[in-house]
């Protein structure tokens, strides 16, 4: 039994089945030297749950998927394998120019995207023994003889990455923008380390070429149906009137009901575990941070 220092508000049982679960995870427990770890955000934020609720939010969580930056090269070579196989003429390719998944509203941000692409130029794609003789170079923008380059060699793509991909609108308003940049359909590829199935789907039914190193289903509607499906969603529905999220972000953007954390908590996932400074939830799991 796992003793107990602080949050004596939580019952035995909650806060054993919690220590459980973050040694069944690999996070790491520091409850007495640092009120702002993971571990005391999680007992503050079943603090303010009901018991069914603390049970509902820890069974939810054995699902949950968090990615840190050390797993992002792996990906990457988990994705570029996969597109080895799978894309149609692979062999042929010499030249890869990648650039960040953005669309043109977003062009002058600072985007996780920005830091994928920036992953490509890493030594450890080239122990790749698939990649070792292609050229990967990475750029924030095209000139007008790169782009020409891509659109008449067929030894050469476009590599739009990011390291995630939730309802896949904002990945389509990107391929969009670079399309109007006058780059061809047939020779962006969309490559992302996470993506959920729903977004990933949206992409390929746009015959785009597109690679994900993980893919996900939706926490509840994929996974249960009929009355249990019925309870759980009101469950996380209670949960939600603590939390209170914007209408846009209940059950995740735009309902994406995801369980997922990389190097920022995308929105896709239960506002539960990111939307901290509410009226009861003052320090949430995974904040997002930023704006």
């Amino acid at each position: 039994m796992r003793k107990r220092t602080k949050h004596k508000e939580i019952s035995t049982s909650t806060f054993n089945k919690l220590g459980i679960l973050f040694e069944e995870k690999g996070w790491e427990v520091d409850e007495k030297q640092n009120d702002s770890s993971l571990f005391n955000r999680f007992c503050e934020l079943l603090n303010c749950l009901n018991v069914e609720q603390q049970e509902f939010i820890i069974d939810l969580t054995h699902n949950y998927q968090r990615f840190n930056f050390n797993d992002y090269n792996k990906l990457i070579s988990k994705i570029l394998n996969t597109m080895a196989e799978k894309l149609e003429g692979f062999n042929e390719l010499n030249t890869f120019f990648v650039m960040p998944l953005v669309s043109e509203e977003d062009k002058n941000k600072i985007k996780s995207s920005t830091l994928v692409a920036y992953l490509f130029q890493s030594p450890q794609i080239k122990y790749n023994n698939k990649m070792s003789n292609k050229n990967f170079k990475v750029r924030h923008e095209l000139t007008p003889k790169e782009l020409n380059k891509i659109n008449e060699s067929p030894k050469q793509k476009l590599l739009l990455v990011d390291d995630f991909i939730g309802t896949g609108e904002t990945a389509m308003a990107a391929y969009d923008y670079y399309v109007s940049l006058g780059i061809k359909k047939e020779k962006i590829i969309i490559l992302s380390l996470v993506s959920l199935l729903s977004g990933y789907q949206l992409i390929q039914a746009q015959n785009i070429d597109v690679f994900s190193g993980e893919i996900f289903k939706r926490a509840l509607s994929d996974y249960f149906s009929d009355s249990e499906l019925t309870t759980k969603v009101n469950m996380m529905k209670s949960i939600e009137e603590i939390v209170a999220p914007h209408d846009d972000y209940k059950f995740g953007y735009k309902g994406s009901e995801a369980l997922i954390t990389l190097v920022r908590t995308p929105n896709n996932t239960f506002p539960v575990y990111w939307l901290d400074k509410g009226k009861k939830v003052k320090r949430a799991p995974f904040p997002r941070g930023g704006n």
